[in-house]
């Protein structure tokens, strides 16, 4: 056998291939939508030379084509498709490889009237949204 059972993988490589695998699978949700809207053009135009044979349907989004002056409504949606869906997977990779331990620490100084004189010079701590395991070494 040439690949291990998966759960005998490192932790780290598990992680990672578990994004990877999410992240490509959200990317293409993305291209769908464009590619649906571009198969719905097609099967338009092909339902009307069905229903109309021997009159070829007058296809808009060729004539740019035809004429060298810019790309085809086909070309275009495909196009556009792969932009949009690539923004996602660059966004979820660099949160993943870049962003994960970017920690930032914000001091923000609350003036607040109505806060009784006993809490003041208190300090407030919040931390949110740390996705992180943390190992403790003990030397013995």
């Amino acid at each position: 056998m040439l690949i291990k059972d998966w759960s005998t993988w490192p932790k780290v490589i598990k992680t990672y291939a578990g994004a990877m695998v999410f992240i490509i699978t959200f990317s293409k949700l993305f291209i769908i939508l464009f590619l649906l809207t571009d198969d719905i053009f097609r099967g338009v135009k092909w339902a009307y030379e069905k229903i109309f044979p021997g009159k070829e349907a007058i296809d808009p989004s060729a004539i740019p084509a035809i004429l060298n002056k810019g790309i085809s409504r086909s070309d275009f949606l495909v196009r556009s498709g792969l932009v949009v869906a690539a923004l996602p997977f660059v966004g979820l990779i660099y949160g993943m490889v870049k962003g994960a331990y970017d920690y930032q620490v914000k001091n923000i100084k609350l003036n607040l009237a109505n806060l009784p004189k006993a809490f003041h010079g208190y300090k407030i701590i919040q931390i949110s949204d740390l996705h992180v395991e943390v190992s403790l070494v003990r030397n013995r």
